[in-house]
């Protein structure tokens, strides 16, 4: 969840893999979606997003992953 959102990854074990659905949970509305996504060790169990240090945290295959993101705007004008 990131801003009232909900995504998914599209394998957990693929190494190059894709962010690739958004959920609104504001408006109930999803939608396709294409992000790179690295899954370094190959075993991605869990994602989570820590707003107060815009990063999101991962439990891969055993090692704790961090990533630094960038958030942008929606193109429907929210954030």
């Amino acid at each position: 969840m990131v801003c009232g959102r909900l995504y998914t990854v599209a394998s957990y074990t693929a190494s190059n893999t894709t962010i690739n659905y958004m959920f609104d949970t504001a408006t109930g509305e999803g939608r396709a979606v294409a992000v790179p996504f690295k899954n370094k060790y190959r075993y991605n169990s869990m994602v989570d997003y820590n707003h107060a240090q815009r990063k999101l945290y991962a439990w891969d295959n055993f090692h704790m992953v961090t990533y630094d993101i960038r958030l942008g705007r929606a193109s429907n004008g929210s954030s």
